[in-house]
């Protein structure tokens, strides 16, 4: 894949729990931006989609980013914001087979409901 062809601006979030500042037993918990990433995000093919669904993955969708120092701390507990929808992160991150440090894979599932209300 060509550097150009991550023409896709995607958000990836992390949840946090911080304690509030005037009543530090009050926890704040809510998502905050990770890192802000260009990508080629793809639909899966209808193929690909009844595939993941036999297996009972609601797997939808793939982000390739370029692999950088930020994008290796991306994990499956983070989710990821495209096009105003909330993605869940499918399982770790695959780096590219030929060149481990050039792409990585991201697979995209459906996210929770109350995410995208």
């Amino acid at each position: 894949m060509e550097f150009g062809k991550l023409k896709h601006r995607i958000t990836v979030q992390k949840y946090v729990e911080t304690q509030d500042d005037s009543n530090p037993e009050y926890l704040i918990r809510g998502w905050i931006d990770h890192c802000t990433l260009w990508s080629d995000v793809q639909d899966l093919s209808t193929r690909d989609s009844i595939q993941a669904q036999s297996i009972g993955s609601s797997l939808q969708a793939r982000a390739v980013v370029r692999f950088s120092s930020i994008s290796a701390t991306i994990t499956s507990d983070m989710r990821v914001v495209f096009a105003g929808v909330y993605y869940q992160i499918n399982g770790m991150p695959k780096r590219d087979l030929f060149n481990r440090k050039t792409y990585i894979t991201i697979e995209l599932s459906e996210g929770l409901k109350e995410w995208n209300q």
